[in-house]
């Protein structure tokens, strides 16, 4: 894992930018992967798996590449990545995204627009694309009722299933339990 991590660092890989920072004990800085300043020497570096390790372990943040200000550091992230684990976890309850604003101390339309901007989705996007690839495992796996795969993903009634699994899939739940057009 550290010759990969070296790899990155040598080659100031930007995709590994958040996955982990290197520090210089030399000079007590640590930075992101795609720092652009010198490189170090193999010897001098050691690895963390988070900002928080680097801090604790006595290093600063680099003043060229500014691991403190990278995204996964702020606080909204934080709590962006919390509240998608959140609904990672429960998407299969009715009601999983009702109260996120009280749960998490978040207004709804902040909430909507820094969670679309990380991950690309809403809230409600996510969970239904999570109920959608639920549903499309147990349609094939399972000899459960329609209804009954609908309920167990956590939409509330059939016609809801049924809508978002076509929009999603671009077959209905039946055809695609029988294969298709595969």
């Amino acid at each position: 894992m550290n010759q990969d991590r070296w790899t990155a660092v040598k080659d100031n890989d930007s995709t590994a930018d958040g996955t982990f920072y290197y520090g210089v004990k030399t000079t007590a800085i640590f930075c992101l992967p795609s720092c652009k300043s010198k490189l170090p020497l193999k010897k001098n570096v050691l690895f963390f798996d988070s900002y928080e390790q680097a801090i604790h372990s006595g290093f600063r943040p680099c003043k060229r590449c500014r691991p403190d200000l990278y995204p996964d550091n702020t606080p909204n992230q934080q709590l962006l990545t919390r509240i998608k684990d959140f609904l990672d976890e429960n998407y299969t309850l009715p009601q999983c995204v009702n109260g996120l604003t009280e749960r998490f101390g978040i207004s709804s339309s902040h909430l909507v627009r820094i969670f679309k901007n990380k991950f690309g989705l809403t809230p409600n996007e996510l969970v239904r694309t999570n109920r959608v690839k639920l549903a499309e495992r147990l349609l094939l796996s399972s000899q459960l009722k329609t209804i009954d795969i609908a309920l167990r993903c956590g939409f509330s009634s059939y016609t809801t299933f049924f809508t978002n699994f076509k929009k999603t899939t671009g077959m209905t739940p039946g055809k695609y339990r029988k294969g298709g057009n595969l």
